[in-house]
């Protein structure tokens, strides 16, 4: 059997005319995401925008502390002068002529005269005096014992005692006083 033996490689053939673009491949696979790149620059501020409606009205906030206390301040103008008060004024003085009969009871003194009488209201039929201004009042009462008797004469003030004077009998007149003052509001009988 005859075999035959590969020949000598001969020289390399001229280059062939370009061929035509083949056809359009499939796509391809996503790559892999690439490194994160380096920050840009900041840009300019842009223009403000508008003003927003307003809120809704905020809780009442807690009482803050006391300030500290403030200057005395300067002195007002003084007022004008006030009207004169005219103060009343009482004042009385009674007096009797005669001598009283004694008694074994309590009776109430009258007079026979009135000497002064400025705003009183003094009865000397009754012996009474009503306080129809309220003040300080100051009392005095005199008398003359006769010889013999006991006297004891007093001051009444809406028949409650306030103060007496007391004589025993003597043999002798005898002349006796006595005096105090009174704090009196209206509608006040003594005697």
């Amino acid at each position: 059997m005859w075999e035959s033996q590969p020949g000598v490689i001969g020289p390399v053939g001229t280059q062939g005319v370009k061929g035509q673009p083949g056809e359009k491949g499939i796509k391809g696979d996503e790559g892999d995401k690439g490194e994160h790149g380096a920050s840009g620059v900041k840009g300019q501020a842009g223009i403000p925008g508008k003003v927003g409606p307003q809120g809704p009205k905020g809780e009442s906030g807690r009482d803050g502390n006391d300030g500290t206390k403030g200057q005395t301040g300067t002195a007002g103008v003084k007022g004008q002068k006030g009207e004169k008060c005219e103060q009343v004024k009482v004042a009385f003085t009674v007096g009797r002529k005669s001598y009283m009969p004694g008694s074994s009871t309590e009776q109430t003194i009258t007079y026979t005269d009135v000497i002064v009488n400025v705003n009183a209201n003094i009865s000397i039929n009754t012996g009474v005096f009503t306080c129809e201004v309220p003040g300080i009042y100051y009392f005095s009462f005199t008398f003359l014992s006769y010889t013999g008797k006991a006297l004891r004469i007093g001051l009444e003030k809406n028949n409650d005692n306030i103060f007496y004077i007391y004589q025993t009998s003597v043999p002798d007149y005898i002349m006796n006083s006595q005096s105090g003052m009174l704090h009196l509001t209206k509608v006040i009988k003594l005697n």
